[in-house]
């Protein structure tokens, strides 16, 4: 629970720095498909497939499972122009394989009384503010100004939402 809360803090003073500045809509209508670098196809579920989902816990785990797997090949890391690059194709690649919070948050929604699909929608949304702070970073590499803060500020939530990852697998067992 603790561990929630401090992730709610980070997400609202991210939000209030400017750090994340997408949007999410969970009332999608249809199911959009979009190629995925890392995993196949991700599937934004509609609400109409979401309440039907007779196994909610096992779909969630899949997109967990699918984005620890893109989660672990990127390493939040300093970076100098010389390979920026790569870490802007490793964020390409965390991004596609962990672009389903929309429809965690949707699963979580229908079942209220699941904590774990709850806990699995904020370890998704932690991870793509993270990986947007990241991609923040870089651009400051990459104009040649400093970006110290926001570094340290991605490298936190980073931590933080792996720490939430683990926790949501725990929970969805």
């Amino acid at each position: 629970m603790l561990r929630l809360c401090l992730l709610a803090t980070l997400v609202l003073l991210a939000a209030a720095c400017g750090g994340s500045k997408s949007g999410s809509s969970t009332t999608t209508t249809t199911a959009t498909t979009t190629a995925a670098a890392a995993g196949g196809p991700t599937t934004t579920l509609s609400r109409a497939e979401a309440v039907k989902d007779d196994h909610p816990r096992v779909t969630a785990r899949a997109y967990l499972t699918k984005c620890r797997a893109a989660l672990g090949k990127t390493q939040f890391a300093v970076v100098t122009k010389s390979n920026i690059d790569g870490a802007r194709k490793q964020v390409a690649v965390v991004r596609s394989g962990c672009g389903d919070a929309a429809s965690l948050k949707l699963l979580a929604q229908v079942n209220p009384n699941d904590a774990g699909l709850a806990q699995a929608a904020a370890a998704e949304t932690a991870i793509a503010d993270a990986v947007l702070n990241f991609g923040h970073y870089l651009d400051h590499v990459a104009n040649g100004t400093n970006g110290t803060k926001i570094f340290k500020f991605s490298v936190e939530e980073a931590r933080q939402a792996k720490i939430l990852l683990a926790d949501a697998f725990v929970e969805l067992k």
